[in-house]
């Protein structure tokens, strides 16, 4: 295999760099620009966000019986939840003790239609009780930090609201500078 001439190989990246040069100038201030929008759209949703979980930590403060209502309906809800993945636990802990030791294989060694559509219901078992699992988990984190925010709703109310104020501040000036770049 013969080396590259190194005439060829400069007189080409001579050609090249420069309308790569042109293409990158013309690009950047668009490139620029869309980083702007996409972090004031972000910075627009998350001051929206943490708007709404202020107000539902305002509203359970100020409402205790309404705070009651959810968390027994919550610890209800997963009760429930956790009763249905223990359930499928169970089916496939059974599985496991009276069904053969691998997957997709009957007793004798060969896969049958009947094994595969069995061992594929077991896999979908598991996956039902990890997700049981995971979405019971969700609910009560989300539930916990509601807790700690109306527990503590005045040092909540304090951070949140001097964080939407900062936010704000930086949402409104970003803009200022993207009208500016525009005119």
């Amino acid at each position: 295999m013969s080396e590259p001439n190194w005439v060829v190989t400069l007189l080409l990246s001579l050609v090249l760099s420069i309308p790569i040069g042109i293409m990158s100038n013309l690009l950047t201030p668009r490139i620029k620009n869309w980083f702007a929008k996409r972090a004031t759209s972000i910075r627009g949703k998350r001051i929206e966000e943490l708007r709404k979980e202020y107000e539902l930590a305002k509203q359970l403060h100020d409402k205790p019986e309404l705070l009651n209502q959810i968390v027994a309906r919550e610890i209800i809800e997963s009760i429930i939840k956790l009763a249905a993945g223990s359930l499928f636990f169970f089916l496939v802990y059974a599985r496991l003790i009276v069904g053969s030791s691998q997957l997709f294989v009957d007793s004798k060694g060969n896969i049958t239609p009947s094994t595969i559509a069995g061992d594929l219901s077991f896999l979908l078992f598991i996956a039902i009780v990890f997700i049981s699992i995971t979405y019971v988990t969700n609910s009560l984190s989300g539930l916990s930090r509601t807790l700690s925010r109306v527990i503590d709703f005045e040092a909540y109310e304090k951070a949140v609201l001097a964080q939407i104020k900062e936010l704000e501040g930086r949402h409104t000036s970003t803009i200022g500078r993207r009208k500016q770049t525009r005119n």
